[in-house]
């Protein structure tokens, strides 16, 4: 007969509340994925399923999505990138702080550190380069280039 291994295992719920020992591994039946622990986190770390994940995944604090509240055709990555968004869909915020007021606004696409940064409800803006319209709040159909 084969050997088996067996973990141990909970709900999300109870994971949160669970401290594992340095380097254990536990299974989330909730969201049916392993779970690593460093003994002093509660709720330790979930590893990705085979299928794919429901929301942003953060890699040294870079997010890599769609943003908060996870608002459709949004794309992001960087860290706190497009980080208010409530509606605003259709941006695209890559670099750190990119788009990170933005709460209603459209079809914004910022690339650069903190490009688009103060932007909230304008919308078809098109920022490249570090610190491009990081000013803009309102303004629409704004294009800018630069370092």
């Amino acid at each position: 007969m084969p050997d088996q291994l067996q973990l141990r295992g909970g709900t999300t719920s109870e994971h949160s509340s669970f401290t594992g020992a340095a380097r254990e591994v536990t299974v989330d039946t909730t969201k049916k994925t392993l779970v690593v622990h460093d003994g002093s986190q509660a709720g330790g770390t979930p590893l990705m399923k085979e299928a794919g994940h429901s929301g942003d995944v953060i890699f040294n604090s870079v997010s890599v999505g769609r943003g908060a509240n996870s608002v459709a055709n949004n794309t992001v990555l960087g860290e706190t990138a497009l980080d208010a968004a409530v509606t605003g869909n259709g941006n695209t915020a890559i670099g750190k702080n990119t788009l990170s007021s933005n709460t209603s606004g459209d079809n914004n696409t910022a690339i650069g550190r903190q490009s688009l940064q103060s932007n909230t409800t304008a919308s078809n803006n098109t920022a490249v380069g570090a610190y491009t319209l990081d000013s803009n709040t309102t303004g629409t159909e704004n294009t800018a280039v630069g370092a």
